[in-house]
């Protein structure tokens, strides 16, 4: 009931949070740490309509930006897993195939990015291994 009043979502973040406060320090600073979790929980719960209403006001655009700031990390990690063994080039072909998102004979990017990938590895890369075998 309480969070049906403040609009928010119960979540169950018992475990996880017990966990890393219990796995911590002193026992004293653990329960200080508990009742500091309990009021900021308290307090997101109390911000969490007018956060909405502001995220929901702004245009779709700056959210696109702030999800994309966000995968920042994720991305960086991948390229550099992507690009760091064999067959690089057709990687990147087969991102920016699929990045640019266009649709030929009623077929769709993934499929492209794909197709031209292989494409170019089979064609330009063989020195990395052999090229792969059609």
């Amino acid at each position: 009931m309480i969070t049906a009043v403040t609009g928010t979502v119960s979540t169950c973040l018992t475990g996880p949070v017990n966990v890393v406060i219990s796995s911590a320090g002193e026992r004293q600073r653990q329960y200080t740490a508990g009742i500091a979790v309990g009021v900021l929980a308290i307090a997101f719960g109390l911000l969490a309509p007018t956060v909405t209403r502001l995220m929901l006001a702004t245009p779709p655009a700056f959210i696109a930006a702030l999800a994309g700031l966000a995968l920042l990390r994720v991305l960086q990690g991948t390229f550099t897993i992507a690009f760091a063994g064999r067959y690089t080039l057709g990687a990147l072909v087969a991102f920016l195939v699929t990045v640019a998102d266009v649709t030929v004979a009623n077929i769709g990017a993934p499929f492209w990015g794909l197709v031209l990938g292989f494409g170019v590895s089979w064609l330009l890369e063989r020195r990395d291994g052999g090229g792969p075998d059609l």
